[in-house]
Parts: C-alpha cells; structure tokens; sequence
C-alpha cells in the first residue's frame, strides 16, 4: 500500500492512477467538479481503457434537483456527468436507497491479477488538491492497494451500485464498508471497526474531525480518556463540527483540541476523518477512508469505503503530519476561566 498525502501530493496520485489503467477504470465519486481530473478520464477512454463513473444522486446538503442549475437543490455534480456522459464515458447515479454516495474510490484493471484501487477521503475539485484563494489547500489522505482481495472485494461492491443491487458479504479484514443501518444487505461493518479501533487505543488517539456530533462516537472518546488514553482532535471552527456543549463536555473529560492549522501560505481547511491509534508503539494503526465517523448519517445510511492501514511507517507519516498540524493549529481560549465558544465567531467559509 502506498499512502498519499493532500495538499501536499496534489493531483499526481490521482492522474498517475488515471494513466496506469489499461483496461478497465471505475470510479466512484461525491463531489466531482474538475476539469483536469475530467480531462484524464476522457484521455483514457480515448486510449480503449472502459471507463465508468458512479455519481452521488444527491450532494450535500440533500441537492437532488438534477435538470435546474438555478434550483437551492441542484446536484452541482451535472454538469461534470453530462460532459463524461457526452465523451463516451459511462456514468450513473448512485442507487436512491443510499442518502448519498458519500465513497470516494477508483479502480484500475480490477478483475486482473494486477488490479488497483486508490481509496480516498477527498473529493475531485481543485480546492481539496491545490492552493485556491484564501486556502492553501484542504488536509486529507489516500491509500493505493494493490491486495488482490481487497481489490476484488471494491470492485464487486462497485459492480452492484452500478447495477443497483446488493454486493455480496463483506470479507477483507482491512475494508471498512457502509452503511451500517437497519435495511442494508449485507450488513456492513464500517461503524464497528471504526469503534473497535478506538475502543482499542492504550496511548494515544489522534483525529482528524470534519463532523463531530453522534453521541457513540463522542462517549467512545471520553471513555478512553478515562481509561488514560491521550486523545487529540484537530478540526475547524467553520463549519463547526458540533455544539459547545458538546465540545465543553469533551473538553471536561480531558479531550484536547486544536483549530483551522495555518502556515505561511494560508489555512488549512480539514476535510480529512483519518483517525490514528498508538502511534509509535507496536499497537499502531490508522485509519484513512470517507466515513466521517463522528456523523450518525455516514456510518448509518451513506455508502462509504475505508481502509486499515498497519505499516508502522505509513501511520508514522501520518502522525507526523497530525503533529505539523496540531503545533500550528490554534488552542482552546478562556475568559476569566471560562472556556470560550470558539464556533461563536463568524469566519470566511471555504468552499472544499
């Protein structure tokens, strides 16, 4: 496995996956808004490689309106799938059955020997890969396997929301699928493994948070506070992630928090849900995928791909980063003893 880095890496993992396929390229997509990346998927449908793209029906937040550009509702997704769909390319909406299709995943030669998948937590727009005005780019990680039973296992799934029917069971020990709700067949074990991975921290948990505000995640967090685990969370204040109560009674159980990291070039918006276990130790694990894992709807009812990453030096690299992060991330305030709401004050949104 091979882990990328964003901003840092930009659009080289993606168009070097784009140009390795030489058969057969599926894509599985939520926000999907750029030219170059859509300008490489036409040159490979060109060069006799079959390409596929599964688009979200609907966009955060619930944008299904897929004809009126001019509709509060409009799937900004359109105008990307009518061009794929007008070069040739094959494109289909995500099956309704799923709230969106929140996965972000590509897959290279996958019924070969050699197949390919690049799993990742961020989206195809420029702002998540490259500086953009006011942003120096938008934290976030990807994994490419090359295991032929994961990648078997990614591109069954995909074979099925493209056809609208349900996979068969989920098997790989490193693959962390959704949704995990009542209804869905099979039953995935995404939210599973994402706890056990936190239930099983001995030293540290650090965390990348987008979303903060299902209340099994929070008490999995204070619970291994309690039980002496040093548990780090970087995110932004805008979108706030949760409420401030929510954010004091973290706070009271000993969580700590670091905000909007900045350096020379500008602020890093955080988009990434990497969660990383016992870094340093022989216990060490991470995890990079598109559940955002603090939110009752991704792990319930969205279609999402993860993955566990235990190679010592790629969760060591990610922790370095965390760390690069959290030293340039603005703490906690208080007021006369008094935490501060730091979602309180209005800033410029970003658009990731």
């Amino acid at each position: 496995m091979v882990l990328h880095v964003q901003p840092g890496d930009g659009y080289r993992p993606i168009i070097d996956f784009i140009r390795s396929a030489r058969e057969t390229l599926d894509f599985t997509t939520h926000q999907f808004n750029d030219g170059r990346i859509a300008r490489e998927l036409k040159a490979a449908q060109r060069r006799g490689v079959d390409v596929r793209v599964i688009f979200t029906w609907q966009v955060f937040p619930a944008g299904s309106n897929l004809w009126d550009p001019f509709s509060s509702n409009y799937n900004t997704n359109m105008p990307t799938f009518h061009a794929l769909q007008k070069a040739g390319i094959d494109v289909r909406l995500s099956p309704f059955f799923y709230t969106y299709s929140h996965e972000k995943t590509m897959i290279a030669d996958g019924r070969t020997s050699d197949g390919r998948a690049l799993i990742m937590d961020f989206n195809s727009q420029p702002s998540y890969l490259i500086p953009t005005p006011g942003l120096l780019g938008t934290r976030g990680f990807a994994v490419t396997t090359s295991n032929i039973t994961d990648v078997r296992e990614i591109q069954e799934v995909f074979d099925a929301d493209w056809e609208k029917r349900a996979p068969r069971e989920f098997t790989s020990p490193r693959l962390v699928w959704s949704p995990n709700g009542v209804g869905y067949l099979p039953k995935s074990q995404g939210k599973e493994r994402i706890f056990s991975l936190i239930d099983s921290s001995t030293t540290s948990l650090d965390l990348y948070v987008l979303l903060l505000d299902y209340l099994p995640f929070q008490d999995r967090l204070i619970a291994a506070e309690k039980r002496g685990v040093d548990v780090r969370i970087i995110t932004n204040t805008n979108p706030s992630p949760m409420s401030f109560e929510q954010l004091r009674q973290l706070v009271a159980a000993g969580v700590e928090f670091r905000f909007d990291p900045t350096y020379a070039g500008g602020p890093v918006f955080i988009h990434s849900k990497a969660i990383i276990r016992d870094a340093g130790t022989r216990n060490a694990m991470a995890f990079v995928g598109s559940q955002n894992s603090g939110d009752n709807v991704s792990t319930n009812s969205e279609r999402e791909l993860g993955i566990l990453l235990g190679k010592a030096s790629q969760v060591d690299r990610m922790n370095r980063v965390f760390n690069e992060d959290w030293a340039v991330g603005s703490p906690l305030t208080y007021k006369d003893g008094w935490l501060v709401d730091p979602f309180w004050i209005t800033y410029p949104s970003p658009t990731p």
